[in-house]
Protein backbone atom coordinates (compact mmCIF):
# COMPACT_ATOMS: atom_id res chain seq x y z
CA UNK A 1 0.00 0.00 0.00
CA UNK A 2 2.94 2.25 0.95
CA UNK A 3 4.29 2.08 -2.58
CA UNK A 4 0.99 2.76 -4.40
CA UNK A 5 0.89 5.96 -2.43
CA UNK A 6 4.44 6.82 -2.83
CA UNK A 7 3.74 6.36 -6.65
CA UNK A 8 0.27 8.53 -6.90
CA UNK A 9 2.62 11.21 -4.77
CA UNK A 10 5.15 10.73 -7.70
CA UNK A 11 2.78 10.74 -10.49
CA UNK A 12 1.60 14.22 -9.08
CA UNK A 13 4.85 15.69 -8.28
CA UNK A 14 6.37 14.68 -11.71
CA UNK A 15 2.87 16.74 -13.29
CA UNK A 16 3.32 20.07 -10.78
CA UNK A 17 7.16 20.26 -11.41
CA UNK A 18 8.51 19.43 -14.44
CA UNK A 19 11.87 20.19 -15.00
CA UNK A 20 13.76 19.72 -18.37
CA UNK A 21 17.20 20.86 -17.46
CA UNK A 22 19.32 20.84 -14.60
CA UNK A 23 18.62 24.67 -14.47
CA UNK A 24 15.69 24.76 -14.20
CA UNK A 25 16.13 22.36 -11.10
CA UNK A 26 18.77 24.41 -10.05
CA UNK A 27 16.52 27.67 -9.76
CA UNK A 28 13.06 26.25 -9.13
CA UNK A 29 13.76 23.69 -6.33
CA UNK A 30 11.54 22.42 -3.43
CA UNK A 31 14.53 21.88 -1.71
CA UNK A 32 18.23 23.00 -1.44
CA UNK A 33 21.14 21.34 1.06
CA UNK A 34 24.72 22.71 0.86
CA UNK A 35 27.18 20.43 2.52
CA UNK A 36 31.52 21.28 2.47
CA UNK A 37 33.55 18.65 2.48
CA UNK A 38 36.73 17.46 3.60
CA UNK A 39 37.69 14.96 0.24
CA UNK A 40 38.88 15.93 -3.40
CA UNK A 41 36.24 16.49 -5.88
CA UNK A 42 37.18 13.02 -7.71
CA UNK A 43 37.07 11.20 -4.72
CA UNK A 44 33.21 12.85 -3.70
CA UNK A 45 32.47 11.82 -7.73
CA UNK A 46 33.21 8.68 -7.27
CA UNK A 47 31.93 7.15 -4.39
CA UNK A 48 28.24 9.79 -5.48
CA UNK A 49 28.97 8.14 -8.95
CA UNK A 50 29.06 4.19 -7.60
CA UNK A 51 26.38 4.46 -4.62
CA UNK A 52 24.27 5.91 -6.90
CA UNK A 53 24.40 3.88 -9.75
CA UNK A 54 23.91 1.39 -7.24
CA UNK A 55 20.78 2.45 -4.83
CA UNK A 56 19.03 5.28 -6.81
CA UNK A 57 18.76 3.52 -10.38
CA UNK A 58 14.80 1.88 -10.11
CA UNK A 59 11.52 1.32 -11.66
CA UNK A 60 7.81 1.09 -10.37
CA UNK A 61 5.28 -0.60 -11.90
CA UNK A 62 1.93 0.92 -11.74
CA UNK A 63 -1.23 -0.68 -12.29
CA UNK A 64 -4.44 1.08 -12.85
CA UNK A 65 -8.07 -0.58 -12.74
CA UNK A 66 -11.13 1.06 -13.81
CA UNK A 67 -13.86 -1.17 -14.29
CA UNK A 68 -12.77 -3.54 -16.38
CA UNK A 69 -9.79 -1.73 -18.30
CA UNK A 70 -6.48 -2.09 -16.51
CA UNK A 71 -3.57 0.11 -18.12
CA UNK A 72 -0.26 -0.15 -16.57
CA UNK A 73 2.86 2.60 -16.87
CA UNK A 74 6.48 1.93 -15.49
CA UNK A 75 8.30 4.59 -13.50
CA UNK A 76 11.99 4.75 -14.30
CA UNK A 77 14.33 6.63 -12.20
CA UNK A 78 17.45 7.39 -14.43
CA UNK A 79 21.18 8.52 -12.92
CA UNK A 80 23.66 9.99 -14.31
CA UNK A 81 27.05 11.38 -12.41
CA UNK A 82 30.10 13.37 -14.54
CA UNK A 83 32.58 15.69 -14.54
CA UNK A 84 30.71 18.76 -16.49
CA UNK A 85 34.37 20.86 -16.29
CA UNK A 86 37.94 20.41 -14.42
CA UNK A 87 36.29 21.95 -11.10
CA UNK A 88 32.43 20.19 -11.26
CA UNK A 89 30.59 17.36 -11.38
CA UNK A 90 27.12 16.76 -11.21
CA UNK A 91 24.90 13.90 -10.50
CA UNK A 92 21.40 13.68 -11.51
CA UNK A 93 18.25 11.71 -11.49
CA UNK A 94 15.38 11.75 -13.88
CA UNK A 95 12.18 10.15 -13.85
CA UNK A 96 11.21 8.83 -17.28
CA UNK A 97 9.28 6.14 -18.68
CA UNK A 98 12.19 4.08 -20.31
CA UNK A 99 15.57 2.93 -18.33
CA UNK A 100 18.40 4.77 -20.23
CA UNK A 101 15.92 7.66 -21.71
CA UNK A 102 16.55 10.89 -19.77
CA UNK A 103 13.01 12.37 -18.09
CA UNK A 104 12.31 14.80 -15.84
CA UNK A 105 14.94 15.80 -13.39
CA UNK A 106 13.52 14.99 -9.78
CA UNK A 107 17.13 15.43 -8.26
CA UNK A 108 20.08 16.70 -8.36
CA UNK A 109 23.58 16.94 -6.71
CA UNK A 110 26.18 19.53 -7.49
CA UNK A 111 29.71 18.96 -6.50
CA UNK A 112 32.60 21.55 -7.07
CA UNK A 113 35.95 22.05 -6.22
CA UNK A 114 37.26 24.81 -3.31
CA UNK A 115 40.45 25.55 -1.68
CA UNK A 116 42.86 23.22 -1.18
CA UNK A 117 41.62 19.82 -1.67
CA UNK A 118 38.01 20.03 -0.38
CA UNK A 119 34.61 20.38 -2.40
CA UNK A 120 30.95 21.45 -2.05
CA UNK A 121 28.19 19.80 -2.40
CA UNK A 122 24.98 21.26 -3.39
CA UNK A 123 21.29 18.58 -3.05
CA UNK A 124 18.37 20.03 -4.79
CA UNK A 125 15.22 17.97 -5.07
CA UNK A 126 12.01 17.48 -3.84
CA UNK A 127 10.62 18.57 0.22
CA UNK A 128 8.56 15.27 0.65
CA UNK A 129 9.62 13.06 3.85
CA UNK A 130 9.99 10.94 1.89
CA UNK A 131 13.09 11.83 -0.56
CA UNK A 132 14.76 12.90 3.35
CA UNK A 133 16.69 9.71 3.34
CA UNK A 134 17.92 10.30 -0.29
CA UNK A 135 19.30 13.43 0.31
CA UNK A 136 21.07 12.29 3.64
CA UNK A 137 22.54 9.55 1.54
CA UNK A 138 23.96 11.19 -1.43
CA UNK A 139 25.62 13.49 1.74
CA UNK A 140 26.98 10.54 3.76
CA UNK A 141 28.14 8.56 -0.20
CA UNK A 142 29.86 12.26 -0.50
CA UNK A 143 31.80 12.43 2.88
CA UNK A 144 32.80 9.15 1.90
CA UNK A 145 30.84 6.97 4.81
CA UNK A 146 29.48 3.68 3.78
CA UNK A 147 26.00 4.43 3.84
CA UNK A 148 23.41 1.68 3.06
CA UNK A 149 21.13 2.29 -0.07
CA UNK A 150 17.66 4.14 1.39
CA UNK A 151 14.48 3.43 0.87
CA UNK A 152 13.32 5.00 -2.30
CA UNK A 153 9.98 6.97 -2.90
Amino acid sequence: MRKITIACIAILLAGCMQYATVSELRQSYSKREMHNLNRELSLVLNDVRRKSMECLQFSYAHVFQSGVNVSQNLTVYNVKAKMVSANKAEMTVQMGNKPGSGGTYVFLADMEKTAGDRARMTLYGPSLSSWEPIFAAVKGWGEGKNIKCPETP
